[in-house]
């Protein structure tokens, strides 16, 4: 990994991040590419550096977590929290999510303004603290931001998957004329790069650049000169903090030109016009919609429901008058999860009262609620495999309806409680990956109170949502009752019902 500066690494974060890159050495024995990190971005905002690899490019970030210890858990929405506490990044408050998103945005508009597309950028933070560890969904890629402890060997994985293609071929590799062509249009000497020392790196070497964007689906003029006035920045490679661990030599880099006066020690950006709206540029990191998958008619389901309601009936009803023993009308106390028959746990259901909550312009009714100590029987996948390994402390879940756009709501809510803060953080970042399961909502578990969809299927195309505090994980799914896409008022309806209390 070849490391250059612009601007000295100021901050304890960005500093340590210098040393962990550094020290993987140059070549490609741990992780072959170019960064250029530093505190000379004043215009990139919130990002302090640039990691090319031949399979992409990723901005890179670091902050340190202040006044708290133990797990991050980083979601894409909502606030950073540590051992369930709001986290307090420094000068990013609680979350960088945003600022860096439009920063990564404003970024790609520059450089497709230049001739080139980068394809899908993806941030990188890295995070120094009393952080034990940390958990966060998998980032889905040219979405969201991949965070990882300063550890060489986090470091190393976190930049593979920030920089992870979507394409195949040699047209999506980075060569070394599409990297001196970006650090080009950001404003810097890049010929001075030896091609070489990239080369080296793993960039296929070429002599034009195989990454070019037309104008024509650029949303704005390209009205910058064809070639940059002033020569441009340069780069350095940076006083080493310690003794190289690679003695080779870096080859000739420039020294960074004196500062412009009326900045903070670093020249601004040379011959490169901003957009109109450096926060607005556009949609440029959407990946396209997915076709979306046909659902099939609930009439086939009706008829298997009914048969299944009915014999579930039975077996209740008979169980009930065989097992009764000596509690009144055979009603247990709902106190936690029974037994039956055959040994295996049963979750106690109570039939809530009709009991309404607001939050803000939504009123949410209660249909259900169940409780249960055996969060493993009701669950799937790998969330049932954990659940098995860490058993939660008791389960508690409900059924609730709303009305947005005219349209009734399911809303399901799990409130799950785990031992410990950490294995609370584990599930929900296993929860909210795709793929990997989830605990079940009482739709999918049989429970269909009036007015409730028969099909709990609606629930897979609807809206998802979770928090965590401290030990206690929420996950509320929510869609329309009948089966209508999802917008993003019913979003909203999901994000509002993790607020909600269930009553027993």
């Amino acid at each position: 990994m070849l490391v250059l500066t612009h601007g000295s690494p100021g901050s304890p974060a960005v500093q340590q991040l210098f040393v962990v890159l550094h020290d993987l050495g140059l070549g490609r024995s741990r992780l072959g590419g170019l960064t250029v990190l530093g505190d000379g971005f004043e215009r990139l905002g919130p990002i302090r550096g640039l990691a090319f690899l031949p399979a992409g490019l990723a901005v890179l970030a670091a902050h340190e977590v202040q006044g708290a210890q133990g797990y991050l858990y980083a979601p894409q929405r909502g606030s950073w929290t540590v051992g369930g506490q709001v986290a307090n990044l420094g000068g990013a408050g609680s979350s960088p999510v945003a600022e860096l998103d439009s920063a990564v945005k404003a970024l790609v508009a520059r450089v497709r303004r230049g001739g080139v597309d980068p394809g899908n950028v993806q941030a990188l933070v890295g995070i120094t603290g009393a952080v034990s560890g940390v958990a966060q969904p998998e980032p889905e890629r040219g979405a969201g931001l991949v965070v990882t402890a300063l550890s060489p060997d986090e470091v190393v994985e976190a930049l593979q998957t920030a920089t992870r293609p979507t394409y195949g071929g040699l047209s999506q590799t980075w060569t070394t004329a599409d990297v001196r062509a970006v650090l080009e249009i950001l404003g810097y000497r890049a010929e001075d790069i030896d091609t070489e020392q990239l080369s080296a790196e793993g960039f296929p070497y070429s002599p034009y650049v195989l990454r070019p964007t037309s104008t024509d689906d650029i949303p704005f003029s390209r009205d910058e000169p064809a070639s940059l006035p002033g020569g441009g920045r340069g780069l350095r490679s940076y006083e080493q903090p310690h003794p190289p661990r690679d003695a080779r030599s870096t080859g000739p880099v420039p020294a960074v030109t004196p500062p412009v006066p009326g900045t903070r020690g670093a020249p601004a950006l040379v011959g490169v016009a901003a957009p109109a709206d450096p926060a607005n540029p556009g949609d440029l990191l959407r990946e396209p919609d997915a076709a979306p998958e046909q659902r099939g008619s609930a009439v086939r389901w009706i008829v298997p429901l009914v048969l299944l309601a009915v014999v579930a009936a039975a077996i209740v009803i008979g169980g009930r008058a065989l097992f009764a023993g000596g509690t009144e009308d055979g009603a247990n106390d709902g106190a936690g999860a029974t037994t039956s028959a055959t040994g295996s746990p049963t979750p106690s259901q109570t039939a809530p009262p009709s009991a309404t909550q607001q939050i803000g312009d939504l009123s949410f009714t209660q249909g259900a609620y169940e409780k249960t100590t055996d969060c493993a029987s009701f669950a799937f996948g790998e969330i049932a495999d954990l659940l098995a390994a860490t058993p939660c402390t008791q389960m508690e879940r409900g059924l609730f309806l709303t009305q947005v756009e005219g349209k009734n709501v399911v809303v399901t809510l799990a409130v799950v409680t785990m031992p410990d803060a950490g294995s609370a953080a584990t599930l929900k970042s296993r929860a909210d990956s795709d793929g990997t399961g989830n605990v079940n909502d009482l739709l999918r578990d049989g429970t269909v109170p009036p007015g409730y969809p028969q099909d709990s299927g609606v629930l897979g195309d609807g809206e998802y949502a979770s928090s965590v505090e401290g030990k206690v994980v929420r996950i509320v799914q929510a869609a329309f009752v009948d089966g209508s896409k999802t917008t993003d008022a019913v979003d909203a309806a999901a994000d509002a019902a993790l607020g909600l209390e269930l009553v027993a």
